[in-house]
């Protein structure tokens, strides 16, 4: 993948994962609808500001986080 085309696609793929997580869940809506937000707009932030290097690992950090709060 060259480099404009994988800031579009890792966001969207983020983005799609945290909402069938968010649809799959056992917690409640409310929260599963916060960490699946989190979740997407860390990666569209990231994706936007063309992070690297630190600020990336603990972006990713914090969206897994999310991802692992909705029990995948």
């Amino acid at each position: 993948m060259t480099d404009p085309t994988a800031r579009i696609a890792a966001p969207a793929a983020l983005a799609l994962f945290a909402a069938v997580g968010a649809l799959m869940t056992d917690r409640s809506t409310p929260a599963a609808l916060a960490a699946a937000a989190m979740a997407t707009a860390t990666g569209i932030v990231l994706a936007w500001r063309r992070a690297t290097g630190w600020p990336l690992i603990a972006g990713l950090s914090v969206a897994a986080g999310a991802l692992v709060f909705l029990g995948h």
